[in-house]
C-alpha cells in the first residue's frame, strides 16, 4: 500500500477516470500477482472516488470501450460507471477490463507464477457489482479481456538484443548452449510488441505518445545472493556482471540488478517504488548501485524499517525505497520506522505527513557517489560534520585485527569450570568431557557476551593456545616435546582429537603440525595491551585488556591496538584515553547515524569497516590536554570501581561487599561515564548530541 501511494498516486493525481487509462504500471517480477492485483484494485478505488465526487465524469468518450459494441448510443459515449438503485456507484466492467489491459503490466520467470497472476487478476475484474442486462454485455465485451499482452513470461534482466551482444563479445557470436539451458535463460524481448512492450519502449512509441518507458514500477524483487544464483545460473550471473553496473563489484543480491533495470524502465518522469533489503547501503557489492542512484539524484523518499521485521518468518532487513528517473533537486523523504506496531497505520500517517508513535521522519541529505549511505537531517548531518573535523580516525592511530582461527573452536575453546594455580579444570565443547589442563597453555578467551564497557565479565571459557608468544608481537608453534614437557595434560587431550584435526579442511592439517590453529593470521597479535570491542552489540562498547593475556573470539570480538610512532603513544594512559572515547555516547551516536548497519532486536555492527572511520580528536591545546586527562582519569576509576564489584560478585574471588559499598561504587561509575560524556563533547566542539535523531 505504502510503495501504491508513493508511487502510482502521483501519477493519478488531477486525472479523470478516462485519462487514468495512460497511465502504464509494471512489475518486472510480479510473482503470483500481489503488487499488480493492488495496483489494479487502487485504479478501481481512485476511479470510483472521482466519479462519486463528480458524477459527470461517469459518461465519456472512449474509443476503445465503444468499438466492440452494437448499440450506436453507445459507440458516441460509454458509460464508465453505473449507480445501483440505492445510488451507489460502480465501474462499467469494460471500463474495469480496460483499465486492466491499459495500464496493469508485468513479467515473471515461472510461467505458473504468470498464470496465477493472470487468474488473480481475473478474480479481481469479477469483484464488483454487474449492471443490468451484464449477460449481454458479457457476449458483446470482452469482460475478461486477454491478457497475452500485459503479462508476460520470461528473464526480466536478460533482453535478447543484449544477451546477443553478450554472446558475440564473449563467446564470438557462437554460445554453446544447449535446450535446457536456453529454456533456462528464458530472455525477454522487451522491445518486441508482441513478446514484450515495445509499444511503450520502441522509438515509434515515442514518435505516437510523446514518450518512452514506463510510468510506474512497483514490486518486491528477489532477494538472491550471487554465491547461491552462481550454484545454478553461472551463465546468467556471469551476463549480469557484463551488462549491469550494480553487478561488476562483489558479491552482489540480485535485488541491486532489478533496481538498476527497473530505472532504465522508467519513463523521464517514472517513479519506481520496491521494498528490498537496505544492506547495500554500506555493503561493498552496493558500491554498484549506490552510484547508479545518486549520481542521477534518482533517490526520492525512504521509508527504513532499520532492524524491524516486515515478513513473517524471516529476518530481512529491508525499507521502502521510491526512486525517481529524473533527478531530485531536493533531499530524501527519511522516515524511520524504530518501533513497529501497526505498520498499515504507521505508513498511511508517514504517507499523510502526521506524527505516528514510533516513528522518526525527517528530511535527509542526499547521498553521494558510490559512498556508504547514511540518511540524516541536516541538524545531524552538521553535528557528524562537526565530529569529522577531527584530525584524524581510529583506522590512522590503531590497528583493527579480529580473533584466532582456529578451524576447530569445539576442540580448542574450553569452558572454564575451576581455575588453579598451576591447572585449571575445564570442559571440551567436542567430547564433553572433563579436562585437567595447564595453565601455561590455556589464556582467557574474551567474547562478545564477557566484553562489556570498561570491563570484562568473569572469564567463563579459555582457548588452548599450542604456541608461545615473543616480544616482537609474534607466535611460533610448539613442538609436540615441548607441549608435552610443559602441559602432558594439555597434550593428552590433543592427542585424543588428533584424528579430527588431521581432518579439518578436507586433510589440509594431515601433517606433523596437525595441531596449529586453522590461519596463522593474528595468532601473535592477541598478546599485549589491547581493546576488545564486540563487533555486533546494542551499543558501541570496548574492554581495555591491560595484562595483555586475552585472546579474542574470531566470531564477535575485534581487537584494538595503537600503531608504534601513531599520532597516540603507545601507553596505558593513551589506552583509557582511546577506551574513553570509543565507550562514550558521541562515538556510539556517531558511528549508528554514519556508518553501522543495524539489526534485529536495537543491536548494530561495529566490524572494523565501521570503527575504523570514528574521529578521533587528539589533544592539542591545554585546555585539551586536561579534559583528554580527565577523561582518563574517570576510566580508571571505572574500571577498579567495576573491577571491586566484579570480585564481589557470586563466583568472584573476594568476599561480598556491603549494600552502602556497592551502592556508592555504582553511584561512582554513573558520574564518572557523564562526566566523560561531557568531557568527550567538549573535547570535539559539540554541545551534547543533536536534537534530531534521524
Amino acid at each position: 500500500d505504502t510503495i501504491i501511494r508513493r508511487v502510482i498516486g502521483p501519477k493519478l493525481a488531477g486525472k479523470t477516470p478516462a485519462q487514468v487509462l495512460d497511465v502504464k504500471i509494471l512489475d518486472l517480477s510480479c510473482g503470483s500477482g500481489s503488487f499488480v492485483v493492488a495496483a489494479l484494485q487502487y485504479l478501481f478505488d481512485y476511479c470510483l472516488a472521482a466519479i462519486a465526487a463528480d458524477p459527470k465524469l461517469a459518461a465519456a468518450h472512449i474509443p476503445a470501450l465503444s468499438a466492440g459494441s452494437t448499440n450506436k448510443k453507445r459507440k458516441k459515449k460509454a458509460e464508465l460507471a453505473f449507480q445501483d438503485q440505492e445510488g451507489i456507484w460502480y465501474l462499467a466492467p469494460d471500463f474495469r477490463a480496460a483499465l486492466l489491459t491499459n495500464c496493469i503490466h508485468g513479467v515473471d520467470i515461472d510461467q505458473q507464477a504468470v498464470e496465477v497472476t493472470v487468474m488473480s487478476l481475473y478474480l479481481k475484474m469479477l469483484q464488483s457489482k454487474l449492471p443490468d442486462g451484464w449477460a449481454t454485455l458479457w457476449v458483446e465485451k470482452q469482460l475478461l479481456p486477454s491478457l497475452a499482452n500485459n503479462i508476460h513470461c520470461g528473464n526480466s534482466l536478460i533482453d535478447s538484443v543484449d544477451f546477443d551482444a553478450y554472446v558475440t563479445e564473449k563467446h564470438g557470436g557462437l554460445f554453446p548452449a544447449d535446450e535446457d539451458l536456453r529454456f533456462r535463460i528464458n530472455r525477454f524481448d522487451w522491445t518486441s510488441r508482441t513478446r514484450g512492450f515495445g509499444r511503450l519502449l520502441d522509438t515509434e512509441a515515442k514518435k505516437q505518445t510523446g514518450r518512452s518507458g514506463f510510468d510506474c514500477i512497483i514490486g518486491n524483487p528477489p532477494y538472491i545472493r550471487v554465491q547461491e544464483l552462481n550454484k545454478w545460473a553461472p551463465d546468467e550471473c556471469e551476463f549480469y556482471k557484463w551488462k549491469y553496473q550494480s553487478a561488476k563489484k562483489g558479491n552482489y543480491d540480485i535485488y541491486v540488478v532489478f533496481t538498476e533495470k527497473a530505472l532504465a524502465l522508467l519513463n523521464t518522469n517514472g517513479l519506481l517504488g520496491y521494498i528490498m533489503p537496505h544492506k547495500f547501503w554500506q555493503a561493498q557489492y552496493g558500491e554498484g548501485i549506490r552510484a547508479v542512484i545518486a549520481d542521477g539524484r534518482h533517490i526520492f523518499s525512504v521509508v527504513d524499517f532499520a532492524d524491524q521485521q516486515v515478513f513473517t518468518g524471516a529476518t530481512t532487513y529491508t525499507a521502502v525505497h521510491i526512486l525517481s528517473q529524473s533527478p531530485n533537486p531536493n533531499g530524501v523523504d527519511y522516515a524511520k520506522v524504530v518501533k513497529l506496531e501497526d505498520g498499515t497505520l504507521q505508513c498511511a500517517a508517514i504517507d499523510a505527513g502526521k506524527p505516528a508513535a514510533g516513528i522518526i521522519h525527517a528530511r535527509a541529505m542526499m547521498p553521494k557517489g558510490s559512498a556508504e549511505w547514511s540518511f540524516k537531517s541536516p541538524a545531524m548531518e552538521t553535528w557528524c560534520k562537526s565530529i569529522r573535523s577531527a584530525n584524524t580516525t581510529l583506522g590512522a592511530v590503531a590497528a583493527v585485527f579480529v580473533g584466532v582461527q582456529t578451524s576447530a573452536d569445539d576442540v580448542y575453546h574450553l569452558d572454564l569450570l575451576k581455575r588453579g594455580r598451576v591447572t585449571t579444570k575445564v570442559r571440551s565443547r567436542s567430547d564433553g568431557l572433563e579436562w585437567e589442563m595447564e595453565n601455561a597453555v590455556l589464556h582467557p578467551l574474551a567474547s562478545g557476551e564477557d566484553t562489556r564497557a570498561h570491563e570484562f565479565e568473569l572469564p567463563r571459557q579459555v582457548i588452548l593456545y599450542p604456541y608461545e608468544w615473543s616480544g616482537s608481537g609474534k607466535a611460533s608453534l610448539l613442538t609436540p616435546k615441548e607441549i608435552f614437557d610443559t602441559a602432558p595434560h594439555a597434550w593428552k587431550y590433543l592427542q585424543s582429537h588428533e584424528k579430527a584435526l588431521r581432518e579439518r579442511e578436507r586433510g589440509k592439517f594431515d601433517t606433523d603440525r596437525w595441531y596449529e590453529f586453522g590461519r596463522s593470521q593474528n595468532i601473535g597479535r592477541q598478546k599485549g595491551l589491547k581493546l576488545c570491542v564486540p563487533r555486533l552489540s546494542e551499543r558501541l562498547r570496548c574492554a581495555f585488556d591491560e595484562k595483555g593475556e586475552r585472546c579474542l573470539d574470531n566470531v564477535d570480538v575485534n581487537g584494538v591496538r595503537l600503531k608504534p610512532g601513531g599520532a597516540l603513544a603507545v601507553s596505558v594512559e593513551s589506552y583509557l584515553f582511546l577506551a574513553g572515547l570509543l565507550n562514550s555516547l558521541l562515538a556510539e551516536r556517531y558511528i549508528r547515524a554514519s556508518v553501522s548497519t543495524h539489526f534485529r532486536g536495537g543491536f548494530a555492527s561495529y566490524n572494523r569497516q565501521f570503527i575504523d572511520t570514528l574521529p578521533i580528536k587528539l589533544p592539542e591545546t591545554p585546555e585539551e590536554k586536561k579534559l583528554a586527562a580527565r577523561i582518563t582519569e574517570s576510566v580508571r576509576i571505572i574500571m577498579d570501581a567495576k573491577s571491586k564489584l566484579r570480585s564481589a560478585s557470586p563466583g568472584g574471588p573476594t568476599p561480598g561487599l556491603s549494600d552502602r559499598d556497592t551502592r556508592s561504587l555504582e553511584a561512582d561509575i554513573e558520574s564518572h561515564e557523564r562526566r566523560i560524556d561531557e568531557a568527550v563533547f567538549a573535547l570535539y566542539g559539540v554541545d551534547g548530541l543533536p536534537d534530531s535523531a534521524a
